[in-house]
């Protein structure tokens, strides 16, 4: 298990060091999506902050969708549009449907991964309620065009991402759909989230 996920660690590397014109830009058009101005504050203050949105210029490119990067040991829950139906929910608004991601794979960058699902047991850097309280389950809404990357921390088994998401959206706060998941049950799934070949 450690070997695969060093191997996946060691392909990502390579992919993202390498030469991408197409992929520097979808990064810039992340900086101008409408969600770019709700993720400058950081999770958590030993975060840097991001950039300024709106003083840097960027152009706008074609690649507005997400793609989920799963660094984990385990299995993600991650929502997306509905591959079967995208035209009518296209047609009826936002709709999400909730798909599973094994450990070390990245949805399909023609597929829109809109959100990570985090059971209420797994911790999660800097959004941990600070009396102690159970934080409950939440999603982590991705800003659009974003290469978001769900990791563990080596030391406190964490989960960490390697951008702020747009927003932490908890049950009853939004139209997502946000169930009461355990990650033993998600880890019994079979992974059918659209995978990048």
């Amino acid at each position: 298990m450690r070997l695969k996920l060093l191997v996946t660690l060691a392909a990502l590397f390579i992919y993202l060091i390498s030469p991408q014109p197409a992929a520097a830009e979808s990064d810039l058009n992340i900086l101008r999506s409408p969600d770019a101005i709700q993720v400058m504050q950081p999770l958590n203050p030993r975060q840097a902050p991001l950039p300024n949105a709106a003083s840097n210029g960027a152009s706008q490119t074609r690649k507005t969708w997400g793609q989920c990067f799963n660094l984990t040991n385990r299995t993600l829950a991650v929502y997306g549009k509905s591959t079967d139906s995208k035209k009518k929910a296209q047609e009826a608004g936002e709709s999400h449907t909730l798909y599973f991601l094994a450990s070390g794979q990245a949805t399909d960058d023609e597929w829109d991964c809109d959100g990570v699902y985090i059971p209420a047991e797994i911790p999660v850097a800097g959004l941990e309620p600070a009396d102690g309280q159970e934080r409950g389950p939440i999603v982590a809404r991705i800003v659009d065009g974003a290469r978001f990357m769900v990791m563990a921390s080596p030391t406190t088994a964490e989960l960490e991402f390697n951008v702020s998401p747009a927003q932490i959206i908890k049950s009853g706060e939004s139209t997502w759909e946000v169930p009461n998941l355990t990650q033993t049950l998600i880890d019994r799934q079979f992974p059918d989230a659209p995978i990048d070949d």
